[in-house]
């Protein structure tokens, strides 16, 4: 897996055809594996980031009116 790294991100390894192939149609694969991931279930990555935000927002809404409660803003 190292030597495949370094050949990837080396501008001095030599890479023959079978390995530039061999990676370029990798990556594909790995592109459309997760942009059908994304298109097939689009909730599983709307959940990550959205359940993160409006916990933050509830959060912060319900220190404010802890804050307001207690006279103190």
């Amino acid at each position: 897996m190292r030597d495949v790294v370094e050949t990837w991100f080396s501008l001095t390894r030599p890479v023959d055809r079978r390995f530039y192939a061999a990676s370029g149609f990798s990556l594909v694969l790995f592109k459309y594996a997760v942009d059908c991931g994304l298109v097939l279930f689009p909730q599983l990555y709307r959940n990550l980031w959205s359940d993160a935000l409006i916990h933050r927002i509830h959060r912060r809404v319900l220190e404010h009116v802890k804050l307001v409660s207690e006279g103190r803003a």
